[in-house]
């Protein structure tokens, strides 16, 4: 396989997990007065990403798709970058997204407040969860490096004279 093509199926991490959660927290829900508080603290951030595909699925999906466009013929160096600055550009989005969510303020105050509060909140999410996604696929990546199941890049060889 080729780094790119790995990189491409890479960016299905966030939704890989989002199922795994939702498979955790389906029957997890029905047994809610039987899970014990510790239980609950553990399972916390696995439904707040589970719920937050509300928020987060447009935003991921867009930088997924323009990610999975850009990275067709990259090198490894520069798909290794564009990972690790996606989670930032993920929090762009949804900066952005929570801007325009909130543009039906009724007054400037109550729009920056709401703007403040929200990007905090969410901006700590998108980086925690993004960079754990990240470093899922750079785990699994190097497994497979190991394996020889994708391939190394070799720099370009002069040409002979």
């Amino acid at each position: 396989m080729k780094p790119q093509t790995f990189f491409r199926i890479a960016l299905l991490t966030p939704y890989i997990l989002w199922g795994i959660g939702l498979l955790v927290m389906l029957p997890l829900s029905a047994m809610e007065n039987e899970l014990s508080e510790t239980w609950n603290f553990i399972l916390m951030p696995v439904a707040f990403y589970t719920i937050g595909i509300i928020l987060w699925f447009l935003p991921y999906t867009i930088l997924a798709i323009g990610l999975g466009i850009w990275g067709g013929k990259k090198s490894i160096a520069a798909l290794r970058n564009a990972a690790l600055a996606a989670p930032v550009l993920f929090f762009v989005l949804m900066t952005i997204e929570i801007i325009i969510v909130n543009l039906p303020a009724t007054t400037i105050t109550e729009f920056l407040s709401a703007i403040a509060g929200q990007s905090l909140a969410f901006g700590v999410f998108s980086l925690l969860y993004g960079y754990v996604c990240v470093g899922i696929a750079f785990g699994i990546f190097k497994l497979l490096q190991h394996k020889n199941l994708i391939a190394i890049e070799l720099p370009p060889s002069l040409p002979e004279i």
